[in-house]
């Protein structure tokens, strides 16, 4: 079915059954500057050879869907919906379901803007089991274009290479609000949502879960310069990435906030079990990294700079907690290379590492780490089966202000702490206590006069650094 530009139609309550179009629109195509009203249509088994398996939007349509079915629909990009630029689409309480974009992009919708920016408001409805050869197995925005989706939508079990529920680029934006991304499958990278070049991501009161990557960032990847804001309840968890980020990856100067939400429960095959910064900014205020895993480095969290162009950079605020975190090798709660952390009035407590740094583990790349403890921040009960219980520096600088370091374990040396390489640690009002290895409770390799400690275990500030 074909619209003439600037006609106005109403197709509520029509089917469009197993059609199908060499070109574009396998079920109906509407031209430049048409407005189309569907309730309670129904889209089956369409297909067309180009874009648009059911229907194909051109430049300036308006378009207001609701109640609809499409379904088993399929075109090279867009198996469901294209959108060719300066489109609006309303698309309210639909089922989208196994539909294929078998060439590249957006299996149930495909939004290409070079033509303008699309619009789509999406409220509530279900999209099941949508699939794209490359990009946005449920959808794809390229470039330009701006999607919410509210309203207890679900978005489930979708597939692709690259963000396998949704992929955005070139300053698009996505918006999750009261929505659940699960069980999406990306067969590259971004197993729930990929966004690159300046687009942003928020997701509120929205659970992104049991997702999967082969590579990196299993629930989310974000890549130059992007944003990603986790805010009001929003949950990150049960998702797998098969290298680094089991739950969120951000690189190339792309920032993720983290407010009133909780990363719990992600595992990553190699670094990063929760979250992956790489000249990067993670500031996490009032939230929780918890319970994460990662076969290497990093069980909450890693972070690194990139040689000569700077550090990353990671905030804890707020009464932030970083807990329950493992990795086999270091830094069971942080991972830090050329990274500066700030922890205020937060807590990193019964993270464990099967080699050095329990709760943190930080080194310098050709730039310094720096971690800064204060107005009441606590690195506690951390364990490591080498040294470095609380924290391992390397190259590092520490301070601690008004902050606490207690109770952490050590197999070795260092169970509060332990510093080497001309690490520089200073405490100013500190509390460290009840901290325990084989060696000393706080551990400094090469310091120039050392006071020290009469035991393995660290009862009192007094006691200060160990050298054998």
């Amino acid at each position: 079915m074909y619209s003439d530009e600037r006609s106005h139609l109403d197709l509520s309550g029509v089917s469009f059954l197993d059609l199908s179009a060499g070109t574009n629109g396998g079920g109906y195509y509407a031209a430049s500057h048409v407005t189309v009203i569907m309730r309670s249509a129904e889209f089956q088994r369409c297909s067309s050879g180009l874009a648009g398996g059911a229907a194909y939007l051109d430049s300036n349509v308006s378009a207001n869907i609701s109640a609809s079915t499409i379904r088993d629909c399929r075109a090279r990009d867009g198996g469901g919906l294209h959108l060719n630029g300066s489109v609006t689409l309303n698309l309210s309480h639909t089922i989208m379901e196994r539909n294929v974009a078998f060439g590249s992009r957006g299996g149930a919708l495909n939004a290409a803007g070079a033509l303008g920016r699309n619009t789509i408001k999406i409220q509530g409805g279900t999209f099941v089991n949508n699939s794209a050869a490359e990009y946005g197995g449920m959808s794809c925005l390229w470039p330009s274009s701006a999607m919410v989706i509210d309203g207890l939508a679900e978005i489930v079990g979708s597939t692709s290479g690259r963000g396998a529920g949704i992929f955005a680029r070139e300053a698009s934006s996505v918006v999750l609000q009261d929505v659940v991304l699960r069980g999406g499958a990306a067969s590259a990278i971004g197993g729930g949502v990929y966004i690159h070049t300046m687009s942003l991501l928020a997701a509120i009161r929205s659970s992104i879960h049991g997702n999967s990557a082969v590579t990196n960032g299993g629930a989310v990847y974000a890549l130059a310069s992007c944003t990603v804001d986790l805010r009001q309840g929003a949950a990150v968890s049960g998702n797998t990435a098969g290298n680094r980020a089991g739950g969120l990856y951000l690189s190339s100067q792309s920032t993720l906030t983290v407010t009133g939400s909780d990363i719990n429960n992600n595992i990553a095959s190699k670094e990063g079990g929760a979250v992956y910064v790489s000249q990067s900014q993670l500031t996490v205020r009032s939230s929780a990294i918890s319970n994460n895993s990662a076969g290497e480095d990093g069980g909450g969290v890693v972070s690194t700079g990139v040689g000569s162009f700077g550090r990353s950079m990671v905030d804890l605020l707020e009464g932030t907690s970083v807990s329950g975190n493992t990795a086999a090798n270091s830094g069971g709660g942080l991972h830090l290379k050329q990274s500066s952390l700030t922890v205020k009035g937060s807590s990193i407590k019964g993270n464990s590492a099967g080699g050095d740094g329990g709760g943190v583990y930080a080194l310098s790349g050709i730039l310094s780490s720096t971690v800064n403890l204060r107005d009441g921040a606590s690195v506690s009960r951390n364990t490591a089966a080498s040294s470095g219980g609380g924290l391992y520096l390397q190259t590092s600088t520490l301070t601690v202000s008004g902050s606490a370091i207690d109770g952490n374990s050590a197999g070795e040396k260092g169970g509060g702490s332990y510093a080497s390489s001309s690490s520089a640690v200073m405490r100013e009002g500190a509390s460290v206590s009840g901290n325990t290895a084989a060696t000393s409770g706080v551990y400094r390799k090469g310091a120039s006069s050392p006071t020290p400690s009469p035991s393995p275990q660290n009862n009192a500030v007094s006691y200060h650094f160990y050298k054998n």
